[in-house]
């Protein structure tokens, strides 16, 4: 499989992750409790897909597309190396 191909699919799993666990971190269930486990599950596991998937597009040639909408998200710091 193509890099960046690898790339867009993992950085699109770790938003679904992240926001999943945002979502699910908001609204909870019905009344005090919450289920922190599948909060830490699905907030670990999208941080890991994202942040293993946008290196493989913005390293990859000819990726500007992805590394503009990158420096969008994270900020200047990330490409300073």
């Amino acid at each position: 499989m193509e890099k960046r191909v690898l790339g867009i699919i993992l950085s699109l799993l770790g938003v679904v992750g992240l926001i999943y666990a945002g979502i699910t971190f908001l609204n909870g269930n019905t009344g005090a409790t919450r289920n922190i486990k599948a909060i830490i599950f699905s907030g670990v596991l999208g941080a890991i897909f994202f942040f293993g998937g946008a290196p493989a597009l913005v390293w990859t040639p000819n990726a500007n597309f992805a590394r503009n909408i990158l420096r969008c998200i994270v900020g200047d710091s990330v490409f300073s190396r």
